[in-house]
This record gives structure tokens, C-alpha cells and sequence, in this order.
């Protein structure tokens, strides 16, 4: 097929596309994939063996590893298997020649503002790339990855005014803390929110409430979301989305549920005249269901409250669900094969 030689010429010759071409191809196969157009080893195989030790351009690794870590989301979803043995395999074989190593002895300095031991770009590309792997390379569990953060922000709570840890690296670290920790970790994290002066750690600390490990905190966090004075409401989008994703604690029912409790008294009474916060909402929190009996309960809230001006939203995220449906139940049972078949699990 056509995708099966675009993958053995990238195999061959890694820089027979330019980037941005490299960029857009896995793009449009991880999409048509997502949208049941493309058999899901496509993108897979297009990953596996085409970028070992690839170029260390930002737009190629954004695509990939957001690629990944959107399809990762999608198949825990599914309940039967994860994609982070492949993330860090794919970490492993290719990260690694681009961004200096997460550990080897440099856990500190690669977290630190001051870091020497950058990815070979320059620039906003640079902090942003080693963003990109840090939260990817945490949300799959990578060891490495882990102990820096873990040593990272254990020498930024004992250097408070100190640089151990660079503010483009600090949101991932802390979603990290709180996704991985317990309830303490969670109380440390919600004072760090309420007393933080800058207004980006402040941010950073805000977006970890959502990735809390126990449904009950995830629920505290939803509870902090009713008042604008705790929760301003142009964060409060986002965090429903946020919420929406953690999946471990439940997120995404808590998040449809919040939904629907508050939709007279925040979401109308906030977003009701239209625009991003109301189709961010609408599309983030409902459209990642799949499966039939949310589905008719969407419809069902829908037809008694209709939104007029987010009609479309609720049209995208009836279809989202639609094809997610088709996906987990067609595609699923394939990436799983895909998974065993090259020992990501047994």
C-alpha cells in the first residue's frame, strides 16, 4: 500500500520527506486511524520503524508523541491495555539522541532552569521539546523520567527562590506529584494553589488538581470549581477537560455528571452566549464517552437543554462518541494484537 512504502522510504532514508512532511503524515494516519478510516497498525508501524533517532525538530516530535499520548488515552479507555511500553520504547530508541538524557547522573540539571544538557535546538523549540518529553515520558512511567522528577521537585521544595526546577518543565512535574501521590501530596498542592504569587506556578499548580489519584480529592477539586473566587472562570474550561482525563479517579464521568449538575447555574449562566469556553466544554468532557448508554443519555440531556449557541459542539461530540464506539469495539482488539504481536504485552 501506498502508507506501507511511505514507511519503508522513511525506514531507509529518514530524510527523504522534510520535516514538516514527516510531521503531517503521521498526523493524517493517526487521524484516520482515530476516525476508523485506517487500520490501526498503520500509524503504529509508521512510528515503529520509520523515527529511530530521528531529527530533533519540535513540529515532528509534537506530532508524534501528542499522537501517542492521545491513542495511549484511547485505549486505557478501552480497559484492556495501555501503550506505554511502546511510548517508552519509542522514547528509548529515539529521545534519547535528541534531548539529553532524563537521567545518567544529569537528573538535576536537565529539570533545572539552567540547564547545559538541552536538545540540540535553540530556543522556545528547545524549552518546549523537553516539555513534550517530560510529560509524555511521565504519563507512560518511564523510569528515568521519574526519578527526575521525584528528585526535581524534591530539591524545588527545598530551594524555593532557587532554580531546581524550570518553570517550562514545572506543570508536568507537578501533575506528576499529584497523578502518583495520595491525599497529602494532593492537600500540599492545593495550599501551593491558594498561595502562590507568581501567576504561572499558580497556573501549574491549579491544572495538578485535576490529576488527583482518589476520587474523593478529584472531587474536592470539582467542588473548589463551583466558586469563580477559588477558580477563576476562564480556567474553569480547561479543568473540566483536565478532569475529564483522569481516567484512574473516574474523571470523565465526575466531569459529565459536574456537567449536567451545574449547567443552569455555571455552564449557562457562564458560557451560555457561545464561543470557546462553552464549545471546550461541550466537545471536551462529552464528546470522549464510548459507548451506547452515555451516548443516549447525551442525547436524551441535549433534547431537554438544548444549547443554541453550541449546537455544533453537541453535534461534534454525539459523532465523537459515535466513532469512538466503532473504534473500541473494532479497533481495540487490534491494538492489542498489534501490542502482543511485537511484545509490548502478553
Amino acid at each position: 500500500t501506498g502508507w506501507e512504502a511511505l514507511t519503508a522510504m522513511l525506514e531507509a532514508d529518514s530524510s527523504a520527506l522534510s520535516v514538516l512532511d514527516k510531521a503531517g503524515a503521521v498526523h493524517d494516519a493517526f487521524t484516520l486511524a482515530r476516525d476508523v478510516q485506517l487500520h490501526p497498525f498503520i500509524p503504529l508501524n509508521l512510528v515503529r520503524r520509520a523515527f529511530r533517532g530521528a531529527d530533533s525538530s519540535f513540529p515532528l516530535w509534537d506530532v508524534v508523541l501528542t499522537m501517542l499520548h492521545l491513542t495511549n488515552a484511547r485505549v486505557e479507555s478501552a480497559g484492556e491495555a495501555t501503550l506505554r511500553g511502546f511510548v517508552t520504547d519509542v522514547l528509548n530508541a529515539t529521545m534519547y539522541e535528541v534531548v539529553a538524557p532524563l537521567s545518567r547522573n544529569v537528573v538535576i540539571s536537565y529539570l533545572a532552569s539552567d540547564n547545559p544538557h538541552g536538545v540540540a535546538a535553540d530556543g522556545r523549540d528547545s524549552e518546549e521539546l523537553r516539555a513534550l518529553v517530560l510529560r509524555v515520558a511521565l504519563d507512560a512511567g518511564h523510569h528515568d523520567a521519574v526519578a527526575a522528577a521525584n528528585i526535581g521537585y524534591a530539591a524545588f521544595l527545598a530551594n524555593e527562590t532557587g532554580n531546581a526546577l524550570d518553570p517550562a518543565l514545572r506543570g508536568a512535574v507537578f501533575h506528576h506529584v499529584v497523578a502518583t501521590g495520595g491525599t497529602a501530596e494532593y492537600d500540599a498542592m492545593r495550599t501551593r494553589y491558594y498561595g502562590a504569587s507568581d501567576p504561572a506556578e499558580k497556573r501549574d499548580a491549579l491544572y495538578a488538581l485535576a490529576a488527583a489519584s482518589s476520587p474523593v480529592d478529584l472531587d474536592r477539586t470539582l467542588a473548589d470549581m463551583v466558586d469563580a473566587s477559588k477558580i477563576p472562570s476562564q480556567e474553569f474550561p480547561r479543568m473540566m477537560v483536565y478532569v475529564s482525563r483522569n481516567t484512574p479517579a473516574g474523571g470523565r464521568m465526575k466531569a459529565y455528571e459536574f456537567f449536567k449538575a451545574h449547567f443552569t447555574d455555571i455552564i449557562m449562566a457562564r458560557y451560555g452566549d457561545g464561543g470557546f469556553g462553552l464549545d471546550t466544554i461541550i466537545e471536551g468532557v462529552v464528546g470522549g464517552f464510548d459507548t451506547d448508554s452515555v451516548l443516549g443519555d447525551v442525547r436524551d440531556f441535549f433534547t431537554d437543554n438544548p444549547v443554541i449557541h453550541a449546537q455544533g459542539s453537541v453535534d461534534r461530540a454525539i459523532d465523537s462518541i459515535l466513532v469512538n464506539n466503532v473504534w473500541r469495539r473494532a479497533h481495540a482488539p487490534l491494538v492489542i494484537e498489534w501490542l502482543r504481536e511485537h511484545r509490548y504485552m502478553m
